[in-house]
């Protein structure tokens, strides 16, 4: 029953934390080997048990054990981590008094090692937030498992001795020589540079069965406990958008997406090269009619062999000027928007607008960018990370000035 309460745990942990920040983590490029983290720690082990009477502090008189921790963890977002732990290390104890309060003498010796699954959970980005540039990280973990040792317990009174793997006295069954394991634990990490960080860790073990220390009887449950220190080495870190350099052997498909996905990231549209003698802050460049024809007013010139239209927009009329919060880019065209608004609970209409061969997909139409960015701060909650104010003009979106966010 424990076992399944453990697993459920970690099943609610990864999927409330996936739902958090699921639109961050799919908007970059999702390798497997970005966000991976190879740690180890070396340090001290202590046992607790049957075999056990000493505290904490009275264990570093002779029962402290070398233990050793390899981590291989995927950080999913900046809240949760799955990974997998190998530990191996001793388990010494001395025993000095019983139960009673009478004078015994047993003495355990031997080897531990386990294998076990892991959800790491970061407190500093649960909290506050994630921060790329932070320095100092507390996380937590809880996993499953499965343990396995060699152990020996000899009485120095009678000169008993008996390990694991015996046949249990009076009986046809024997001591076992592994079992489940689920560890619990509480970390500190402080990173160095982009890619390398030290970290202090303790890792408190709890066996399910009472056969570690070769004595059944007393504790239900045998438990390892094991402090240490180490460096992890962090491949391709950081959350958020990437550039990706384009390379012969990538898909054109692919290619396009991420360059769509890097131009809304700046939220600008091109601006024109040529040189801008007034002081109006607004230009619309429509390469493409400005090549078939020369409808719209304004100036043609040609430089450096392109044709460019610059449209003139007066700074104080604002008729024609919406903005809008943009929500998703597509360079192909989606064949229903329901479920945008059923994900994300939106009652706006989703307006689809294709410009330079890109679908944009933006929701709210609002006369000052105040209104627009208070609206957006909104959608970010609703867990659309990367919902961002755009400005359109006459129904084609324009670069959004420092001007027009006043």
């Amino acid at each position: 029953m424990k076992i399944r309460l453990y697993i459920f745990f970690i099943l609610i942990l990864f999927f409330a934390s996936h739902r958090l920040f699921a639109q961050s983590t799919n908007n970059r490029n999702n390798s497997f080997s970005n966000n991976l983290e190879v740690n180890y720690n070396i340090g001290f082990s202590q046992f607790y048990g049957d075999a056990s009477s000493s505290g904490f502090f009275q264990k570093f008189s002779g029962e402290l054990g070398i233990g050793h921790s390899i981590h291989i963890k995927k950080h999913l977002n900046p809240v949760l981590a799955l990974g997998i732990n190998g530990y191996y290390g001793c388990a010494n104890s001395h025993k000095t008094t019983s139960a009673s309060g009478a004078a015994v003498d047993f003495y355990l010796g031997g080897g531990y090692g386990d294998i076990n699954f892991r959800a790491y959970l970061d407190f500093n980005s649960l909290f506050a937030g994630y921060n790329k540039k932070r320095k100092l990280s507390f996380y937590g973990w809880l996993g499953l498992g499965y343990a396995f040792w060699s152990t020996g317990l000899t009485d120095n009174f009678t000169s008993d001795y008996r390990e694991s793997g015996d046949v249990i006295s009076g009986t046809t069954d024997t001591y076992k020589k592994g079992g489940g394991v689920v560890p619990l634990g509480f970390g500190v990490d402080y990173r160095i540079s982009e890619n390398w960080s030290v970290n202090a860790v303790g890792d408190y073990r709890t066996i399910l069965n009472d056969d570690l220390d070769v004595w059944r009887g007393g504790f239900e449950f045998d438990n390892l406990f094991f402090v240490g220190i180490g460096v992890s080495y962090h491949i391709n870190p950081g959350f958020g958008k990437r550039k990706t350099k384009k390379t012969k052997s990538a898909p054109k498909e692919k290619q396009k997406e991420e360059d769509i996905k890097q131009k809304d990231e700046n939220s600008t549209v091109a601006e024109p090269k040529t040189k801008i003698i007034s002081d109006v802050p607004i230009y619309e460049l429509d390469y493409n009619s400005a090549r078939i024809s020369n409808q719209n007013k304004g100036r043609i010139r040609e430089q450096d062999n392109l044709v460019i239209e610059t449209v003139k927009v007066s700074s104080t009329n604002t008729h024609g000027l919406v903005y809008r919060v943009q929500i998703m880019a597509k360079s192909s065209q989606l064949s229903n928007t329901n479920y945008l608004r059923n994900k994300y609970n939106l009652t706006d209409n989703i307006l689809e607008v294709k410009q330079d061969g890109i679908y944009r997909y933006s929701v709210g139409s609002f006369q000052n960018y105040t209104l627009a960015n208070e609206y957006c701060r909104t959608l970010k909650n609703k867990g659309i990370n990367d919902a961002f104010v755009v400005v359109y003009n006459n129904g084609r979106r324009i670069s959004l000035t420092s001007e027009l966010k006043k």
